[in-house]
């Protein structure tokens, strides 16, 4: 998991790269370049965190609630900090929930206008590369052994076929 108390630098709001983590209050919008995509910070739905000056039996929880313009069908989603979902698939896209900012330093609410949502929007390649990342670890180690260590190489150098396929069928990004 990723330390949500150093998330990268901001982008402007209003604008933001693919890739690049983005940083936006509650209420702010910023329109992703090079795709028709939209994402509003619409509330914090849920802080249960731990703060800081305390201890805790659990990290607790942190939903920001974002609507997401511009694709099929306006969504409104709630992303998570610990909790499933982290992130959110819209229009050929992952919207990825890098950090809820101000982390809670002591258990009193922290108001609304202090909250900043990191995100980070990427294209449908990165999406595939999740997901093979996510499944690689359920693998078991008698698979791997299971095969033959040329069939292993073999297929470790085809996935550039897989690339080449996806971006053929997006364009490139």
């Amino acid at each position: 998991a990723c330390d949500e108390r150093d998330a990268t630098a901001p982008s402007p709001a209003g604008l933001a790269s693919l890739d690049a983590v983005l940083r936006l209050r509650v209420g702010e919008t910023a329109r992703i370049t090079g795709t028709a995509i939209s994402v509003t910070f619409q509330q914090v739905a849920e802080d249960s965190r731990c703060p800081t000056s305390v201890v805790c039996v659990w990290e607790g929880n942190g939903r920001a609630v974002l609507r997401l313009e511009g694709g099929p069908a306006p969504l409104e989603e709630g992303l998570n900090t610990s909790f499933e979902p982290r992130n959110a698939s819209y229009g050929g896209h992952v919207i990825e929930l890098v950090a809820l900012q101000p982390y809670p330093e002591t258990p009193d609410p922290i108001p609304e206008s202090r909250y900043r949502a990191a995100l980070r929007v990427r294209g449908l390649e990165a999406r595939l590369r999740i997901a093979f990342l996510e499944k690689i670890p359920r693998l078991a180690d008698r698979y791997f052994g299971s095969r033959l260590t040329s069939d292993m190489a073999d297929r470790a150098h085809a996935i550039h076929g897989v690339h080449r396929t996806v971006i053929g069928a997006i364009g490139d990004e």
